[in-house]
Order: C-alpha cells, then structure tokens, then sequence
C-alpha cells in the first residue's frame, strides 16, 4: 500500500486511515487473492500485480464504509463506525482516490483497459447498492439481479483485473463465474443476518432478502408474525421482544432452507464454469478455494 504519509498531511487523518486498512486486514478479505490468483493461472509474472491488487483492496474498503454507514450498522466494531459518519465519508473518499492512483501509476501495458474495467465494475456496484437501499425488491428474480449488481460485479472487477493484465484473451465465462460466486456470497450473508435480529440493520430497515421473502409469501403459514412486522400492524420493538420466537421461525420455516438450495444453485454454476477453464486443474482448484472463502 501506499505509505499514508505521501497521500495526506493531517497526521490524524493518518492514523485513521491506517487503522481502517489495519482493521481490514485482519478481518481478511478474498478479493485481493482473487487477483493475485488470476494473474498468476493466466500466466502473469510481474511483481507489480501487487500494486493492482493493492487497489482492489482499497476499493472494497471504501464501499464497505459506505456500505456500513448506509446500512447504520452502529454495532460494527470497525474504526470508521467509531467517528461521525461525515468523517468515515472522507476515509472511503481516500481509500477510493488511492485505489485509483494504484491503477494509474501501473506500469502495466494493459493500464488502461484495467482503469475502465474497475469503472464500469463500480458503476455496476454503485447500482446494485442503490436497488438494495431502495428496498423495493418483491421476488426472487430482481433480488438476484440486486446481488448480481452489487456483489457480483465486485468478484468480477477482482478477477478481470487479475486476467486482462496478463492475457488478453480473457475468457468469458470468467465474469459469469466471478458474478455467480458473488450472488451465492449475498445470500450467504443475509441468512446470517435474517438471525442476527437487533444485531444487525436488516430487520430495523425491514430489507427485503431472500430468507424474508420466503416469509412474506402468504403461502408460508409460519410467516405470519414477520408479515405483520412488514405491514405496520407490531413495531420493530416489539418485535425485538420477540426475538427467540422470530429466530426460531426462521430456522423452522423453509426459509433457509430455501435460500441456502438458491445460493448452491449458483455456487455449483460457479464452480462449473471455472471447471471449463483451459488451465490445469490445480489452477482451477485453487480459484475455487480462493472464492469459497467469501462464503
């Protein structure tokens, strides 16, 4: 990474940023190894790969502190929900600036090519989180064209920008791969937070993920207490008072298990097209490891 001290004066504003990037790293990401994983099965060779996947990296820090602030997670134990929102703002500004100086500093013959990759993948994600914060997804369909949008589109900037710097030849199926494991990952996240009840934003901002719109159909007789929640009939903290009883309902009600057959249908896709890849199968393994560590 960058050495902060090149990017800012104010020596706070320093210490905040390492903090974020620190806290960040030790919680793990795959979308950095994605890249480097990429690069390296296509026959990538450069040590400045590092440099690309320094930017993905920061590039996913700053929409997980949008993300974050967005979402109101107040509980999140992250440095930048520890300051006032319009600050951790600033944090993801910087984050974000220097993930695009990574790119343009490259020496990458392909430099401009992984510049409009990350552009158009961001557009797509910016998109996807608007639908979600609009919140007015009704079925199965457009949820999954909300995670495609904002999840899958991330999984496809950090596996592109791995391959178009050392081939380019980018095989197709790579996005469709990239894209499904990014689906999958969203509907493992929101089956641990439809569980999580005060924990977490999701049932306070009534969102509507795959487990809660099996609840919401009138078909599921368990659902009834959680349509009631949606319709305006019983608060949030009321509900809250009731919280053994909703956990339980949404792990005895199909919900889950609902979510988690769509999920394996588009992890096993996933993992279908990257066994069409042209590369070895330890290539190919190793690709898989690297995305099932996001589920």
């Amino acid at each position: 990474m960058i050495a902060t001290e090149h990017l800012i004066q104010e020596k706070q504003l320093q210490q905040l940023y390492a903090d974020c990037f620190a806290y960040k790293k030790k919680q793990g990401s795959p979308f950095r190894l994605i890249t480097l994983q990429h690069y390296k099965v296509f026959g990538g060779t450069s040590p400045d790969i590092q440099q690309i996947a320094d930017a993905v990296e920061q590039l996913i820090l700053s929409l997980d502190i949008i993300d974050d602030w967005q979402d109101e997670d107040l509980a999140e134990a992250a440095p930048w929900m520890k300051i006032e929102k319009a600050q951790a703002l600033n944090i993801a500004l910087l984050f974000l600036n220097s993930s695009m100086n990574h790119i343009i500093a490259s020496s990458f013959q392909n430099q401009n090519a992984a510049a409009r990759c990350m552009h158009q993948c961001l557009n797509i994600s910016i998109e996807g989180q608007y639908l979600d914060i609009q919140n007015a997804i009704s079925n199965e369909e457009q949820y999954i064209i909300m995670c495609r949008k904002k999840s899958g589109s991330l999984l496809t900037l950090a596996s592109l920008l791995g391959s178009l710097l050392a081939t380019d030849h980018v095989p197709a199926c790579i996005a469709s791969y990239a894209s499904d494991m990014g689906v999958a990952a969203q509907i493992a996240n929101d089956m641990r937070d439809a569980v999580n009840i005060t924990g977490k934003s999701d049932w306070r901002k009534k969102k509507r993920t795959l487990p809660i719109l099996y609840l919401l159909h009138p078909k599921v007789e368990k659902g009834q207490l959680v349509r009631d929640y949606f319709a305006g009939t019983i608060s949030f903290e009321e509900l809250a008072e009731r919280e053994e009883e909703l956990v339980h309902i949404v792990k005895s009600s199909g919900a889950l298990v609902y979510a988690n057959a769509v999920r394996e249908l588009h992890q096993n896709q996933a993992i279908a097209a990257i066994d069409s890849l042209q590369v070895n199968r330890k290539s190919k393994q190793a690709l898989k490891e690297i995305f099932l560590q996001k589920l």
